[in-house]
């Protein structure tokens, strides 16, 4: 999905946008190969682990449109490309969970938006350790794209500009 066209609701914006950062995230040589040998090493399977990782950034791309209080796609894209990269990074770590589902519709269409609310809504040990290990992935990916930049902070929209 192209994330600079207008789409008909936050989420969707949120999801195309966190899509467009994972697909900069995997034009750097060897990033993707070095996230799915993660996931090996992890035991979460490659393509669960590829559909949590779109899920995770969405919901929390589409946390900052709520958290600005965007009133519609429009204002949730300006929401979300203003923030910077380790903004986006540390809301994952520093926010509680439950968080993330804030705002998020019950039916989304992105594949692992039922698996990160399963993780979440569970008490059990591993859906905690798999949900962690998803939003460290997410958080390297993020801080990645960061990395070698101006030391300024930088936006989701200059990296995708």
């Amino acid at each position: 999905m192209d994330p600079s066209s207008e789409l008909s609701t936050s989420w969707q914006v949120a999801t195309a946008i966190a899509a467009a950062l994972i697909g900069a995230h995997d034009r750097i040589p060897g990033r993707r190969d070095e996230r799915l040998r993660r996931f090996g090493v992890w035991k979460i399977n490659p393509a669960t682990g590829e559909a949590g990782v779109l899920a995770l950034l969405g919901m929390a791309l589409h946390l900052t449109a709520v958290d600005a209080g965007a009133a519609g796609p429009r204002e949730a894209r300006r929401a979300i490309e203003s923030t910077t990269l380790t903004a986006a990074a540390s809301l994952l770590q520093t926010r509680p969970s439950h968080d993330l589902l804030a705002g998020v519709p019950a039916t989304t269409g992105t594949p692992g938006a039922p698996l990160i609310r399963l993780l979440i809504h569970s008490a059990e040990s591993p859906a905690e350790l798999a949900l962690a290990r998803l939003s460290l992935a997410t958080r390297r990916l993020l801080l990645t794209l960061a990395d070698g930049r101006p030391p300024r902070a930088l936006t989701i929209r200059e990296v995708l500009a």
